[in-house]
């Protein structure tokens, strides 16, 4: 239930918020910049979120773990996380000349990066620590703070909407949930640590995380700085308006695999996680999770398909109707996306690093084949038939990677 509040507000959240700023600026333009620039933050967020984080999960889940090794994770996460951080922004003020060019800031550009920097290091501290939460299944207490953290970036939001320009508006957004990151600090801090005191990670425990770093890389690098590229191509081969149209379908698919990959974060991770060594108690479980989210993905999906005219009226407005041919395409591939996905999370859970990176890698690569193929033929709407043939290749893979566990 709790994790299902969290899906829910996060999505709300989201919506709320992009709706917004379609009927604030009219145009699918903004859409185009605005995907590019969370795109950007993902870029910098993959290592903590996808890698370190995860780490964090699985090993402080288990609950036979000492004292003292979760002490030697808390540590080892959160110097990874500060090391990321630094990277990160020495990157971003070493190219800060590129950045601000592509999003057409022309005024306070050394300003505007570090607010951007600001933004990154609020996210991996809110995103660590809210880590450590779903590794001891707090959802309620997660819940709670995902839910003022949501609040708090609708008000953002709407005060640089009517106070300030678009590069602001973009900083606003990109705070997201983070605007409170202090009290969701200060909370956890006081609830899981009271009598801490300053301590190092142990080379070990870096060790183990950085299993996840690799991996955590490999969707960094084939997946977010693809989606970054392929974007910018998009932009740059057709229009930005062509390009925020494409990017308005896939912005709303964000909505509900962001709220699918948050929900089987929260839940069906740390539980493969803890019977993953035990294969009949995990083919239990990943068959009955199958049976019920699998139907109500199809029928989700379909219900979406008919819907289309109207939802892109009522979340976003009605300059955006012309999206509508790109969502045929975009929907078969998120439901083929999202079935690979249960069982893709078992190689995190696993930790089978080089199987990890050479999947990513494969698919990556046969994507940008893909886009450039189809749309050499059928223009900016071969994007989305590219989307779906990449998923039917990964499906097909990932079923007989774990047939055994499907059809034993």
């Amino acid at each position: 239930m709790w994790a299902g509040a969290v899906v829910g507000v996060k999505a709300f959240g989201n919506i709320l918020i992009n709706k917004l700023i379609s009927s604030y600026y009219q145009s699918p333009d903004v859409f185009a910049l605005l995907a590019h620039f969370q795109n950007l933050l993902g870029i910098f967020l993959s290592v903590p979120a996808d890698g370190i984080n995860q780490g964090i999960v699985k090993y402080l889940s288990d609950k036979n773990l000492r004292k003292a090794d979760y002490y030697n994770y808390y540590y080892a996460g959160l110097f990874l996380n500060l090391l990321v951080f630094a990277a990160c922004f020495i990157s971003l003020w070493f190219y800060k000349d590129y950045f601000t060019s592509v999003f057409s800031i022309n005024e306070n550009r050394s300003l505007w990066i570090l607010g951007v920097g600001a933004i990154i290091l609020a996210q991996l501290l809110t995103l660590y620590f809210q880590s450590l939460l779903l590794a001891f299944q707090e959802l309620k207490v997660y819940a709670l703070l995902s839910a003022a953290g949501i609040v708090s970036a609708i008000a953002f939001c709407y005060f640089a909407l009517i106070k300030f320009n678009f590069p602001v508006v973009l900083l606003a957004v990109g705070l997201g949930n983070s605007g409170l990151f202090l009290i969701n600090i200060i909370f956890i801090v006081k609830r899981h640590f009271p009598t801490i005191s300053i301590g190092k990670p142990k080379v070990e425990a870096i060790k183990k995380l950085g299993e996840f770093v690799l991996m955590a890389l490999s969707i960094l690098l084939f997946g977010k700085m693809v989606d970054f590229v392929i974007r910018q191509f998009a932009m740059n081969s057709f229009s930005t308006y062509q390009t925020g149209l494409w990017q308005t379908v896939v912005k709303f698919s964000d909505y509900y695999t962001a709220a699918f990959g948050s929900l089987i974060a929260m839940v069906y991770f740390p539980k493969i996680s803890e019977y993953i060594n035990d294969f009949d108690v995990l083919k239990k479980y990943v068959r009955e999770v199958a049976i019920i989210i699998v139907p109500l993905i199809a029928f989700g999906l379909i219900a979406i398909y008919f819907l289309r005219e109207y939802i892109l009226v009522l979340f976003f407005d009605e300059h955006f109707r012309s999206a509508e041919r790109f969502f045929l395409f975009q929907l078969i591939g998120d439901f083929l996306k999202m079935i690979s996905f249960l069982l893709a999370y078992l190689i995190n859970a696993q930790a089978r690093t080089g199987l990890f990176i050479l999947s990513q890698g494969l698919s990556a690569f046969l994507y940008i084949g893909l886009i450039f193929l189809c749309s050499s033929y059928i223009g900016i709407d071969g994007f989305t038939l590219a989307h779906t043939l990449r998923y039917i290749v990964y499906c097909i893979f990932i079923v007989l990677l774990y047939r055994k566990l499907i059809f034993s």
